[in-house]
């Protein structure tokens, strides 16, 4: 039962919890794979883990650091030919691109409950109109699908309505 396959990832993402990037991997899966009720017990430890991701991508984004950010060629659906150029980062001996870590994140915010807590606790919310501003127009298209899902928390959308120039923008 798919009860029993989350049960088992998670078991299994404790025990090779040592080996580098293999935890962030199953709950990216279970992300993807989870119902609402299922996210919360996946939810602390893999949002941070991958906001933490983002925030090394959206650092680099911002002009004002020095090092450009890194970018790789993925291809998005099976139907494109060509491949689209993301920024990425390198933890742990993986790159991880950016699409990626923005598609487990809104698979996470179907769940209302850690909707604000993603946006604000973890300051996603920062890095999303980071990457709609500096991004490219892929990267801006998954982080505005992600704030759209977010703003289905009242307090997100109010937030989000308070940023006139941000709001203006998009």
């Amino acid at each position: 039962s798919e009860e029993k396959l989350m049960d088992s990832l998670l078991n299994l993402s404790k025990k090779l919890s040592e080996i580098k990037d293999c935890q962030i991997v199953i709950y990216m899966i279970l992300a993807s794979i989870a119902d609402d009720n299922e996210i919360k017990t996946i939810e602390s430890k893999n949002i941070s883990a991958i906001v933490y991701l983002i925030k090394q991508i959206t650092d680099k984004l911002d002009e004002k650091n020095k090092k450009p950010v890194e970018r790789m060629a993925i291809q998005l659906n099976l139907d494109d030919i060509e491949h689209t150029q993301v920024a990425s980062v390198l933890y742990k001996e993986k790159k991880w691109h950016l699409i990626e870590l923005l598609m487990a994140l809104h698979n996470m915010a179907i769940n209302d409950e850690i909707k604000y807590k993603m946006y604000d606790d973890y300051g996603l919310g920062i890095c999303l109109k980071t990457i709609v501003y500096k991004g490219n127009e892929i990267e801006m298209e998954y982080a505005l699908k992600l704030l759209h899902q977010l703003c289905f928390e009242k307090k997100v959308a109010e937030d989000v309505k308070k940023d006139q120039n941000f709001e203006n923008y998009i």
